[in-house]
């Protein structure tokens, strides 16, 4: 995978490596089911792109028993209304085929502005986890609360 610092943002893949790291690959076309899928957003203004970013977002229609991470760590820039209301639809149809969805690496203010606007309410504040000063670690606790929702398992 090639990446290009200068370019525009995109959305990406964090894979587990199996020794507690990520690598970093392209993002799906099509989520998979029957697994926890971590996405990234590497660039600036991730909130200004919701037109390109929606045509990015792997495809869902066929996903089932599966988990989406999302990393906001680094996003840069405030919601707009109509990428919150954007947002919220995104998250209401991956709930529609059991394809649950965790935020993490979430600035407070990015969190109280998302209580504030309704869209906590919509994704869940138990799925939201907020940034700490530690680098994945709630990349880490998103991940584990995904795998466990998903498996239906408390233990995971």
């Amino acid at each position: 995978m090639n990446i290009c610092w200068n370019c525009r943002g995109r959305i990406v893949e964090l894979v587990p490596d199996g020794s507690g790291g990520w690598h970093i690959d392209d993002a799906p076309t099509v989520f998979p089911s029957d697994r926890t899928t971590v996405l990234h957003y590497m660039g600036g203004g991730f909130f200004a792109e919701v037109n390109r970013l929606e045509d990015e977002w792997p495809d869902a229609h066929q996903t089932r028993d599966a988990a989406v991470v999302l990393s906001l760590r680094g996003s840069a820039g405030i919601p707009s209304a109509t990428f919150l209301k954007a947002f919220e639809h995104a998250c209401l149809r991956l709930r529609e085929r059991n394809v649950h969805l965790i935020l993490c690496g979430v600035p407070q203010d990015q969190y109280d502005l998302f209580a504030r606007a309704g869209t906590l309410a919509v994704i869940g504040a138990d799925s939201v986890i907020v940034e700490t000063p530690h680098l994945m670690e709630s990349l880490t606790t998103a991940y584990d609360l995904a795998e466990r929702r998903r498996t239906g398992n408390a233990s995971v």
